[in-house]
């Protein structure tokens, strides 16, 4: 059984966010993006049909789920209107049902129509899937856990519109945030001057991926290490990373790039929509064998943090580079996600679910991110993303191979397995005893 519905009333146009408009110019320049889809497994009673027409109710209320964009005020559409869509269906087991998604996740992602699709999915008597794949321009990784909240919140009459900002409101916020970086741009004249170029050469779409996988207590002790940054674990890996770019290419600067979320930084609140830009910092390595791992960590946290305060648009900081000298910004490891990721521990057996007869969990996001491999529209060399997998997380890895060959990507995730445990029983541990790999 299959059920399609279209969802939505009637469409505006409006115009693109800085931060839109760099994706409009890398899927030009690049290659389409990719769409994403994430998803929760319902467990207990659900009524199927029902849940599909909150979400239906909740995707009407979403402007940006429902627009087209210009790339200026005045000019014809770039992009048509999005038709948000909510499909029903019935499935036998997971496997199916991940198929499933990835065909809704393609559909979402098509060159001329970007849109977002809604799917309830049952896939046992006792089980469904609830999912929303999105393309970029419409909605980034955070919208989607958003979307996915905002449906659950009808679905158990608890849904605010009001609580949820506008697309429009956000934006306008925004625009006036990229406004006020004209200042800054001394700052990262100086830091582009330091900071060493990526490497030549095509980005290369196909990538080799790797996996390190982790339990939830290990993961937790190495948040841990990071405690004085807000217990964010992926610090300690681009603490690692640096340690590794250092015996591997000890003249390079270690400079990364992350995704950056403005809700945060702008205090945009929950908006559903593409608030997610990208931040470039480096790493100061001065003097690193004397220093402890700790010590690394900070200095991770610290280099992040200068950037976060000097914040300029990505679009905007790459246009400045590339007018003083041709080539992409540097940055050839991108971080996506550099916080802590959501989890099935806070709804998984949650009491006031189970009033309702439901349990409420991720279903299976490390599949469903590995699924969506490629999403990055840049020609970052390294791409890394944390990911729920089974009782534990996932530290997933996807390279160029013509930058980074499979065996020495292999080999970087077994070291990193290692150090992790290290690290995890010593924090204080002196680096130069910390092998590389």
């Amino acid at each position: 059984m299959s059920q399609v519905a279209s969802a939505g009333r009637h469409p505006v146009v409006l115009p693109m966010t800085a931060t839109q408009r760099e994706l409009w110019r890398c899927r030009h320049d690049l290659g389409p993006c990719p769409a994403h889809t994430r998803a929760l497994r319902l467990t207990g009673t659900v009524d199927d049909t029902r849940l599909a027409a909150s979400a239906r109710q909740v995707v009407a209320t979403i402007d940006v789920l429902r627009a087209g964009f210009v790339t200026e005020p005045g000019e014809a559409p770039v992009v048509q209107p999005a038709s948000p869509r909510v499909q029903q269906t019935t499935v036998d087991g997971d496997g199916t049902c991940l198929d499933v998604l990835d065909n809704h996740r393609r559909s979402a992602g098509q060159h001329s129509a970007p849109s977002v699709v809604v799917s309830v999915v049952r896939t046992a008597p006792a089980e469904v899937v609830l999912a929303v794949s999105g393309h970029p321009l419409l909605v980034d990784l955070r919208s989607l856990y958003l979307l996915l909240g905002a449906v659950m919140q009808h679905y158990l009459g608890r849904f605010r519109p009001d609580e949820y900002p506008t697309f429009t409101q956000a934006a306008a916020a925004c625009a006036e945030l990229a406004g006020q970086h004209g200042g800054r741009i001394a700052w990262w004249s100086r830091q582009l001057d330091r900071w060493p170029r990526p490497v030549d050469g095509p980005a290369v779409r196909a990538r080799h991926q790797a996996q390190l996988s982790m339990t939830r207590s290990r993961w937790q002790r190495l948040c841990q290490v990071s405690a004085h940054a807000g217990n964010a674990g992926p610090l300690a890996i681009v603490a690692l990373l640096t340690w590794w770019g250092q015996h591997t290419e000890p003249a390079r600067r270690p400079v990364f790039q992350t995704t950056f979320d403005l809700r945060d930084y702008a205090g945009l609140g929950p908006v559903i929509g593409p608030f997610t830009d990208r931040l470039v910092f480096a790493v100061d390595t001065t003097d690193l064998t004397t220093m402890t791992f700790q010590d690394l960590v900070r200095r991770v946290h610290a280099g992040l943090l200068d950037s976060v305060v000097r914040y300029v648009p990505y679009g905007a900081l790459r246009r400045f580079a590339t007018e003083r000298a041709p080539g992409e910004l540097p940055g050839e490891v991108l971080i996506n996600y550099c916080r802590t990721p959501p989890t099935s521990d806070t709804t998984r057996g949650e009491r006031t679910l189970a009033r309702h007869g439901l349990s409420i969990e991720l279903f299976r996001e490390s599949d469903l991110a590995l699924r969506g491999a490629g999403a990055d529209p840049g020609r970052a060399a390294i791409e890394l993303e944390l990911a729920e997998h089974r009782d534990g997380e996932a530290l997933l890895v996807r390279a160029d191979p013509a930058r980074f060959p499979p065996d020495r990507v292999d080999a970087l995730v077994r070291g990193l397995d290692r150090q992790i445990d290290q690290v995890t029983a010593q924090p204080s541990i002196r680096l130069a005893d910390l092998p590389a790999d």
